[in-house]
């Protein structure tokens, strides 16, 4: 099910059809995909005027590409800006563009000691849940694209707890 207040941008712009084949073909949620048509895009359209070269094929045109390299979809939102901004530029140029640099989940885990240390040495909360937070936040510019950022708190905020 999309979000309700995706509808009126989804059906006023045609979108169904793209929707659909995402979800069908590349087995990505409606509910992602909506949200990436009627929230993001929509945002940069408001921001940036339109190019002729930019469809909204291209958008699910991305989402494919994404998946082709096992990466996460989240990062789609920070590629659309520069794909409506420059719609002929390829997508390896657009992940160069935004300073995405592949790494392995392991390599990500490897930091949590580190961002801890560094935490425990600037604390300034009472608060527990921050210490998470602050290194879950640290993590995000890694994590981005890498792993999906719910499923890296899902499994590493018990470990971040127990050692702050």
């Amino acid at each position: 099910m999309v979000p309700e207040d995706t509808c009126t941008y989804i059906l006023k712009n045609n979108l169904v059809p793209l929707i659909d084949r995402a979800q069908q073909e590349l087995k990505i949620p409606a509910r992602f995909t909506a949200a990436l048509f009627a929230h993001t895009l929509k945002h940069i359209q408001g921001k940036y005027p339109a190019l002729p070269e930019f469809s909204n094929q291209k958008v699910v045109d991305l989402l494919a590409y994404l998946i082709n390299r096992n990466l996460d979809l989240a990062i789609s939102k920070r590629m659309l800006l520069h794909l409506y901004q420059h719609p002929k530029m390829d997508y390896e140029s657009i992940l160069v563009t935004i300073g995405f640099k592949e790494i392995p989940l392991e390599e990500i885990i490897l930091k949590v000691p580190f961002l801890i240390k560094k935490y425990q040495q600037t604390r300034t909360s009472t608060d527990n849940g921050a210490g998470v937070r602050w290194v879950m936040g640290n993590l995000s510019p890694l994590a981005l694209g890498n792993v999906s950022l719910s499923d890296l708190s899902k499994r590493h905020t018990n470990l971040i707890r127990f050692r702050i």
